[in-house]
């Protein structure tokens, strides 16, 4: 399904019924994994022990259950949204990351942090709104460039902050070598 994926496993069960119209869909009924497995390409640690339960009621879809572990570390995601012809509203997720593992090309160490989906709004318009807060201990992060192409970044309003805590190094062997601590806080768009 995806080019970012190399492998994924286990048992997807359930089934969904879709009827209404394309201006207003209809879905009813329930999709469930049990202790399944992916390897994400740039990662090299693969999500393990992965658990989901996702529920379809009319036009409301429900992520009672999403979690998993990568490496030491575990992810769990909750909430929910509305379904509409023009795509999703109304949006209520809850992400947490316990000393997740997602250790890649351009970072070593454990995740820790909250993050939450929900619907704000910014100059009169309604647009996803990203919550939270990503905490970094004992990591060493080459930051990567920001690729170019002709995809542009999704319209979503930010209340992001990042704490450095202990042992946080950016490092890049021929740019920079630098040991960070303390805080940031990203708005707008």
């Amino acid at each position: 399904l995806s080019n970012s994926v190399d492998w994924a496993i286990g048992p997807l069960r359930g089934g969904v019924m879709i009827t209404g119209t394309l201006a207003h869909p209809l879905i009813n009924g329930n999709i469930r994994l049990t202790d399944g497995a992916m390897k994400w390409r740039a990662l090299k640690n693969p999500v393990q022990n992965m658990q989901m339960a996702i529920e379809f009621k009319d036009d409301q879809m429900t992520i009672n259950n999403c979690s998993g572990w990568m490496g030491k570390g575990s992810y769990t995601l909750t909430g929910s949204t509305l379904i509409t012809g023009g795509g999703f509203d109304r949006y209520a997720f809850d992400l947490q990351l316990s000393n997740l593992e997602a250790d890649s090309e351009f970072l070593q160490g454990p995740l820790n942090g909250h993050f939450s989906l929900t619907t704000g709004e910014i100059f009169g318009h309604q647009l996803p709104k990203l919550s939270g807060n990503l905490e970094l201990e004992n990591v060493t992060d080459s930051i990567p460039s920001l690729p170019e192409g002709e995809t542009e970044l999704p319209n979503v309003i930010l209340d992001l902050g990042l704490t450095a805590k202990n042992k946080v190094r950016l490092y890049s062997p021929f740019l920079y070598d630098l040991n960070i601590k303390g805080s940031a806080h990203f708005t707008g768009t």
